[in-house]
């Protein structure tokens, strides 16, 4: 379908160790010499950061950028690595890349009748709840009021109006505010701004309707044949895709592309219910609200990338024990290693993995009810088995009453004489 060279020739090496999430110890194949090469990837990298693995390096244009500002100090960029004797690409750079270029050719149905291109789109608060949905301008206060100020609304020294709801502010007012004259100034606090997303492009097709497109790569690839995204637990991608539910809900088109950079794919692509269960919900609800999931098959070589063909995405539930298995045995390769501590991190289970794991623990902990048919009697004896007390105090007072009556004769508490056998 397509292919894209690299832009200068890559140099073998091997691997070290993945170091500080973004730096790689390797060893020049040709010069034997050491160097630190920049890892373009903030993930967990599954499987792809163990010791001695081939990777290949391009070479990275060290100097003086403009207005004398440093443009780069380390001389190589990780590229590919030698996965099972199949080339991957460990460069997240390259997936918008690739659809930068096959939206540029209109090499895509339904990407192909745009009238306008554009890339890294701001769709800064749009996503917002309450007012400010829909109106990037606009701005919202939390007001905690200890006294109802004399208008049902507040200017702001901006011009921002702050509408205040009058059941508020009865429930929140009284007597005891009254004694407090600071109190009646209203409490404005911070508004939580919103980080300014971006989403990777933005069509417009020939009848005006707006396209949003957002491309995530997928390099994780199991022995079922099976793309999985994400590798480790995304919020990132978690809000692209709420974001692009958002926009579909207002008559945008959406579609999210999955661009798996390795050519041993055999299956469809799946959101991992295992790695991030959230964004997989977010997936299928997104999906359910008109969001498009489509999926691109890429193969690398020393020489380029090669757009292959567009594979199908599944959304569907699946059971994630063969995932976890797969996972688990990944782990000695998974992560990177911190300096200060020199331990492997980002490997180990995941936040929901473990309240998984605890909640079964505490389950199997729990003693298990064993109840047959209902029986008045047998319930009759577990509740006085329950209350032990009770059943000490009568028997106490059985005695108390024996031997009452073989003192006096008399049972205590009865008219006339009681003969004691």
């Amino acid at each position: 379908m397509l292919f894209l060279p690299f832009e200068e020739r890559l140099y073998e090496a091997r691997l070290l160790q993945r170091r500080d999430r973004f730096l790689a110890d390797v060893v020049l194949e040709t010069s034997k010499e050491q160097d630190i090469a920049y890892c373009v990837n903030p993930g967990r990298m599954e499987a792809f950061t163990g010791q001695g693995a081939r990777v290949w390096l391009a070479p990275a244009h060290v100097g003086e950028g403009k207005n004398g500002c440093q443009r780069r100090t380390l001389r190589w960029t990780w590229e590919l690595i030698d996965h099972g004797g199949v080339l991957c690409d460990t460069n997240t750079q390259r997936p918008n890349a690739v659809m930068a270029e096959v939206l540029r050719r209109r090499l895509l149905s339904g990407l192909d009748d745009w009238t306008d291109l554009r890339s890294e789109q701001a769709v800064a608060r749009r996503f917002c709840s309450g007012p400010c949905e829909g109106n990037p301008s606009s701005r919202t206060f939390s007001l905690r009021v200890t006294k109802a100020p004399p208008a049902s609304c507040i200017d702001l020294d901006d011009g921002t109006e702050v509408i205040i709801k009058q059941a508020v502010l009865q429930k929140q007012c009284g007597a005891p505010c009254e004694k407090n004259p600071s109190s009646r100034k209203p409490k404005l606090k911070a508004p939580k701004v919103l980080p300014e997303s971006r989403i990777d492009f933005w069509l417009q097709h020939p009848t005006g309707q707006e396209h949003w497109i957002e491309v995530k790569n997928c390099h994780l690839v199991y022995p079922d044949g099976h793309g999985y995204f994400p590798d480790s637990v995304s919020l990132r991608a978690r809000r692209h895709v709420q974001e692009l539910q958002a926009l579909a809900a207002k008559g945008c088109r959406c579609t999210v592309i999955f661009v798996v950079q390795r050519e041993d794919l055999r299956g469809m692509v799946r959101p991992s219910d295992y790695h991030d269960p959230d964004f997989a919900k977010a997936c299928r609800v997104a999906a359910a609200a008109g969001v498009a999931f489509r999926a691109l098959k890429v193969s690398c070589s020393l020489e380029g990338l090669t757009v292959q063909r567009e594979v199908e995405v599944d959304l569907t539930e699946y059971d994630t024990s063969p995932v976890a298995r797969w996972a688990a045995a990944n782990r000695h390769s998974t992560g990177w290693i911190r300096s200060l501590s020199n331990r492997r991190v980002a490997n180990g289970a995941f936040p929901h993995e473990q309240k998984n794991t605890a909640r079964r623990a505490a389950a199997a902990a729990r003693p298990k009810e064993v109840r047959s048919t209902p029986s008045p009697k047998r319930d009759l004896v577990a509740r006085q088995a329950a209350t032990p007390c009770k059943r000490k105090a009568s028997s106490e007072h059985a005695a108390w009453r024996c031997r009452k009556v073989s003192q006096s004769g008399k049972a205590p508490g009865n008219r006339g004489a009681f003969a004691a056998r």
